[in-house]
């Protein structure tokens, strides 16, 4: 997926050490993040901290969230990005509605990137943002997924469009960025643009 490379490049200019990603899926994104800090950091220096369903996943939520595979269990997970990476790596397994407002309430302090693509109805990612405002600093970046432009099938009613719409412009610097991936419905002229999306606190 195209839209994807903004993630590394972001490491890499800003620097980031400390990266949140709430729906970890297949470690891909994840594996490609932390490979682009190990360009400039040693791994122990690097921390991540993935957050997914894991073995609690099933139909229903893939429904529910839009979901269409399955993630890694747990410790599949965590043994895959330790042994890819070596860098320090925590995997927290439940419904993110429930772990990421624990983790940030206790973390003591900023996230470097954060990328936001767990679930994809709008009450999920809205909650998402929500249970990260502890962790987001002045120089945090926010990444979310799917911000979905002339949505068809699917693609109705979900992702994050609804709530970067709604992001006040005088406090948050909200960029739509340009590279993005194409999905075509069944009418050929029905094509949805999935776009990833920068915010950061002014």
């Amino acid at each position: 997926m195209v839209r994807y490379q903004y993630l590394p490049s972001a490491v890499k200019q800003y620097q980031c050490k400390i990266i949140v990603e709430i729906g970890v899926l297949r470690c891909k994104r994840a594996r490609r993040m932390i490979e682009a800090a190990l360009t400039f950091s040693s791994p122990e220096y690097i921390f991540y901290y993935g957050f997914d369903l894991f073995e609690l996943w099933n139909s229903s939520v893939a429904i529910k969230e839009q979901s269409t595979q399955a993630p890694l269990s747990q410790a599949k997970a965590q043994t895959v990005l330790t042994n890819l990476t070596g860098a320090n790596i925590t995997m927290v397994k439940g419904d993110s509605k429930k772990t990421v407002s624990k983790f940030a309430a206790h973390f003591g302090k900023y996230a470097d990137l954060i990328f936001i693509d767990g679930g994809h109805s709008v009450p999920t990612i809205a909650s998402d943002w929500k249970s990260v405002q502890p962790i987001v600093g002045l120089n945090t970046l926010v990444f979310f997924d799917d911000y979905y432009i002339n949505p068809h099938g699917r693609f109705k009613n979900k992702g994050c469009k609804t709530l970067i719409d709604s992001l006040s412009q005088s406090a948050f610097a909200v960029e739509v960025l340009p590279q993005c991936d194409l999905f075509k419905g069944d009418d050929p002229n029905d094509v949805t643009e999935d776009h990833l999306v920068k915010v950061r606190k002014r």
